[in-house]
């Protein structure tokens, strides 16, 4: 949990945000009701794991888009943090897919703004995807990363099903299978204050980042509104993933209280 809050601020300073907005971005991350449950703070499981990796792999996609060199430099490290993180969670194909569609994301943008169809996302979008399955095939084995992808597969395939889908399904007597219902998604993840926060911080620097003289700073902002779309709408099905929906509130809130402080400024 610690090594989490303090990854988590290096996210932020590599999104250049102020320390006071860090430190709100951060107490929402950290204090949510479903964090507390599944940390150090309530009962220890591996999800801890599934904030730590994702951080860095958006901090290295976020420090990788400084050029092509640093693009290809981040997504290695990136790749393999993505193959260490198979070790610690089932569905890590999930993220894996995620970080891909981002810089994907970011590459057609990045394309259709400068004409490029080789640019800096696209470069790390190809890398990283490239390291991520030969470090997986190599040191897992084929035999292994088939089992690991088909495992990770399974996992999220059976906790996607809705409810009247659930039989025949080994994880049916599993609670958190069922739909979260968008309250119960504000709830577990903060308040409405919060969320008011994160919406007002997601909007004000997609604005913002358009706008941008810095070329990198859209890229950085679709990667996640990429991940909190997607996992917003996964929560909405299953409420196991109303736990990766804190990583983007977090981010979103410390882009919130940024806009507030630039206000006041």
């Amino acid at each position: 949990t610690v090594a989490v809050l303090l990854a988590f601020f290096g996210l932020l300073a590599v999104f250049r945000i102020r320390f006071a907005a860090a430190w709100l971005g951060a107490a929402a991350l950290i204090l949510a009701p479903i964090t507390i449950q599944r940390s150090a703070y309530g009962w220890y499981d591996t999800d801890p794991y599934n904030y730590l990796f994702p951080v860095a792999m958006l901090a290295l996609f976020v420090l990788g888009l400084g050029g092509m060199r640093k693009a290809v430099i981040a997504a290695v490290l990136a790749g393999a943090a993505t193959w260490l993180y198979s070790y610690f969670w089932n569905g890590w194909p999930l993220i894996f897919v995620l970080i891909l569609a981002g810089a994907g994301a970011g590459a057609t943008v990045s394309w259709l703004r400068e004409g490029k169809a080789v640019n800096v996302p696209a470069v790390f979008a190809a890398v990283y995807g490239a390291t991520t399955l030969t470090l997986t095939f190599l040191l897992l084995s084929p035999g292994g990363a088939s089992a690991s992808f088909g495992g990770g597969s399974f996992f999220l395939s059976k906790f996607s099903l809705s409810y009247a889908e659930l039989w025949p399904n080994p994880l049916a007597l599993v609670g958190e299978i069922k739909p979260t219902g968008f309250t119960k998604l504000v709830v577990l993840s903060g308040n409405w204050v919060v969320f008011i926060l994160m919406l007002v911080g997601l909007s004000a620097e997609g604005f913002r980042s358009w706008n941008s003289r810095e070329r990198s700073a859209f890229s950085r902002w679709l990667m996640v509104m990429v991940m909190a779309v997607s996992l917003f709408f996964l929560a909405m099905r299953v409420e196991r993933f109303s736990l990766f929906c804190v990583l983007p509130l977090g981010i979103g809130v410390a882009w919130g209280a940024e806009t507030v402080l630039r206000l006041i400024e």
